[in-house]
Order: structure tokens, then sequence, then C-alpha cells
């Protein structure tokens, strides 16, 4: 079964206060990957992981549409989507992909990599911010 990553490095707090809503929402940056099976699809440096974090767990509370982020800090809609395709399966992407992933994933594979990448967001915030996540963005966030 084909699996979903999403990943970040090089990460990095650029705001002001990390306990600010916005601050924390736009401020951690880092390169962020999506890989579908082995194959990267995706890299992108400076990418805004608090706030892609906060777009999934919102979408996760009703993921039965096609996902598409749209950051804050950009004009360009569909920097990182998930689609469902018309075989009721689901493919990963961005607007400005390395590569194509035709491969098609089913939507459990789609959530497990996003609960892993909010998880490993919330991880870094807490051992390099001192905060919670949920504590600074509201509690209905995952």
């Amino acid at each position: 079964m084909a699996t979903i990553s999403l990943s970040f490095s090089d990460t990095a707090f650029r705001r002001g206060s990390a306990r600010n809503k916005f601050d924390l929402l736009l401020g951690v940056e880092g390169t962020l990957q999506l890989a579908v099976g082995d194959r990267l699809v995706y890299s992108e440096p400076m990418f805004p992981v608090v706030e892609l974090r906060h777009a999934l767990a919102s979408w996760l509370r009703c993921a039965d549409s096609d996902f598409e982020f749209i950051s804050m800090e950009s004009d360009e809609p569909g920097l990182l989507w998930f689609r469902q395709q018309p075989s009721g399966r689901w493919r990963a992407g961005s607007i400005h992909q390395d590569d194509i992933a035709v491969t098609e994933l089913n939507l459990p594979a789609v959530e497990a990599g996003c609960y892993r990448f909010i998880e490993a967001v919330d991880q870094w915030v807490r051992e390099n911010l001192g905060v919670e996540v949920e504590d600074v963005l509201g509690a209905d966030d995952v």
C-alpha cells in the first residue's frame, strides 16, 4: 500500500512571540518535503509548517472533500493539495511540484501522513519554543 510522507527540516522560528497566534502560525519555517511512496514530489524551503499543520488539522475533522493549502503569506492557492480522483482514491501534489505523483492513495493513508506531520510539528514547537500548539491556536485544533 502506498504511503504519504510530509516532513520538514532546517526549521527556525522567525517571529516575535511563540505565544502569539499569528507569530506561531507564520513564524515557524522549515524545508517542507512531500513524498508519495519513495518518490519526492515537492520540496520547498521557508515553508510555514505550523500554518500547514493548522490547516491539515481543520481538514481532518471532515476529510471528505479536497484539501488545498493557501498560506496567508502567498497569493497562490494549492501550495499543497490532496484531491480525490474519479476512482475514489486520492492524489497528493503541489502547484510547484518537482515530479508528478501518479500514485493514488486511500484516504486512511493520506490521513495517517497528515497526523504524523501534525505530531512532528507539535513536538518541534514543544521542544524548541516551550509552548503547546493547541494552547496557542485554540482547543478546537487537533
